[in-house]
This record gives C-alpha cells, sequence and structure tokens, in this order.
C-alpha cells in the first residue's frame, strides 16, 4: 500500500524539550552524498570523562568510540581558533588514543582530518602520529598519518603517511603553529599507490608500495597513539572523515573530494 505525504498549514513538528541538537555542516552534507563514507569523528560531539578521556560516537554508524592507552584519561578536547579540537592534557605522557569501531581498516581508503600543531611539534626532534592503523591485539599495523618535527634526523618538518610502519610516503607538513590545516590520505590497493595532499586535494605526492594492504578482522584506526609516546604530543585533531575506497580512483570521487576539502578549508578559516 502506497503511503501518502501530507503537509498541515500552520503545523510544525516538535522534538521534545531534552531531544539533542542535530548538527550537519556544509562538509557534512558533501560527506554524506559520498557511498563509501565509513566514520566521522567530531570533537564537537565529544564529551570529556575523568576517566576515559573523552566519550562519544562514531558521527555517521552511530558505534560508540573506544579510549586507549594505560593515560587515555589525558584525552582532552579544547577550544583552537574557535573550532573544537582533540588533544592531549599532559604531553609528556602520551601513549593515549581514541579508536574507531572494529574494522575501520579498509584494504583501499580515503581519510580526510584538520590538524592543528602547536611550536613545540613544529620544532621537535621527535614525531607524533595523528591517525594509527592496529590490529584488534593492539599491534602497531601502519603510519596512517604522522609529522615529524624539524628537528627530526630522518624526515624533518613532514607529514608522513604509509601501509606500513615503515618507507612513508612525506609531504610539506603544517609549520605555523596554532594554525588548521586539511590532510589527504589517499590509497588504492589495487594500484597500491598512496597520496598525501596538503590544503588541497589537486596535487599529491605519491608512492607505490610493494606489497598489498590487508589488514586483519578486527583491525582499527585510531586517532594518536596508545602503545608508545608518540602520539598527538601539543597537536590537536579536529574534525575526521573516513572512506572505504580511493576518492582519487575515479573522476567523480575527485570531484567530490575536492569539494570536501573546500568546505573544511572554509570551516577552519583556511586562505586558499
Amino acid at each position: 500500500m502506497a503511503g501518502q505525504y501530507i503537509i498541515l498549514p500552520g503545523v510544525t513538528a516538535a522534538a521534545s524539550a531534552d531531544a539533542p541538537r542535530i548538527y550537519m555542516s556544509n562538509a557534512d552534507i558533501v560527506a554524506s552524498k559520498i557511498t563509501s563514507l565509513r566514520h566521522v569523528v567530531s570533537p564537537h560531539a565529544l564529551a570529556r570523562d575523568a576517566v576515559e578521556g573523552v566519550v562519544g560516537r562514531c558521527r555517521n554508524t552511530g558505534l560508540p568510540l573506544v579510549t586507549k592507552g594505560i593515560n587515555k584519561a589525558y584525552l582532552s578536547l579544547s577550544q583552537i581558533g574557535g573550532k573544537a579540537a582533540l588533544s592531549i592534557a599532559a604531553v609528556t605522557s602520551g601513549q593515549a588514543a581514541l579508536a574507531l569501531p572494529e574494522n575501520s581498516l579498509t584494504p583501499s581508503y580515503t581519510s580526510v582530518l584538520a590538524v592543528n600543531m602547536a611550536a613545540a611539534d613544529i620544532g621537535l626532534r621527535g614525531a607524533g602520529n595523528f591517525l594509527s592503523g592496529m590490529s584488534a591485539d593492539d599491534t602497531y599495523l601502519n603510519i596512517m598519518l604522522r609529522w615529524y618535527g624539524a628537528e627530526s634526523p630522518t624526515t624533518p618538518g613532514m607529514l608522513a603517511a604509509s601501509t606500513t610502519t615503515g618507507q612513508p610516503v612525506n609531504t610539506s607538513g603544517p609549520t605555523v603553529a596554532d594554525t588548521w590545516a586539511i590532510v589527504v590520505v589517499d590509497y588504492n590497493n589495487d594500484t597500491r599507490r598512496i597520496s598525501i595532499s596538503l590544503n588541497q586535494a589537486k596535487n599529491f605526492i605519491s608512492g607505490v608500495k610493494a606489497t598489498d594492504y590487508a589488514p586483519a578482522a578486527n583491525s582499527y584506526l585510531a586517532i594518536g597513539y596508545h602503545i608508545g609516546s608518540e602520539s598527538l604530543r601539543s597537536a590537536r585533531v579536529g574534525d575526521l572523515y573516513t572512506f572505504s575506497d580511493s576518492l582519487l580512483r575515479t573522476d567523480l570521487g575527485r570531484l567530490q573530494l575536492s569539494a570536501l576539502v573546500a568546505e573544511l578549508k572554509t570551516e577552519y578559516g583556511i586562505a586558499d
């Protein structure tokens, strides 16, 4: 039986007084139209918790996010330039991360996220992880996205991504302290090409990996790094969108990715 849609002039449906507010940014609207959208993590939708650090859910699936590490209580929320950010309250603690749901690692993927670095991180000798690929037993699988300080002996002043724990593809990092940047990491497992860009989605630094990327069942993506000290340090992470395929695979995907990056740049006040 066919349904019927009736509009009653002058009648407005109202939610209950304690109903949660539904918020969709322009970037959310663009991302929602991409069929491979997998997870959305937004700091403005997370809450501070004295034991867990932060609590919240993926805004796309509704699945819970899980805090990890012996210092997970130091995961914190802050405001940087008017935008909500996930950070670590005690910089020296490390060993803290926010895990996305199981199976958030896929053979091909695109990740788009806002990052913000403090002056202490830009000049650091060591490195830190914005995103980590982890197995179900919490083994570090790959460099989803990390940065190296300007004094790093290996890859100074660079953002890096890889489908392994080594041999990353590098691009210049955000070098202005307390300024937001939008990073895209894309991997096509059919061609084994990994690509990374900063503040745009047209020109990528790319490399081809030697072997296929095959994360095992229940592997997951984590914001930060909870099995060692190289977590977020003083850096912050804003909105994160993940997709279960390479958006650079098709012309349509490229257009959608460019539109998403453009909206995020506007939301985070990033000039062209």
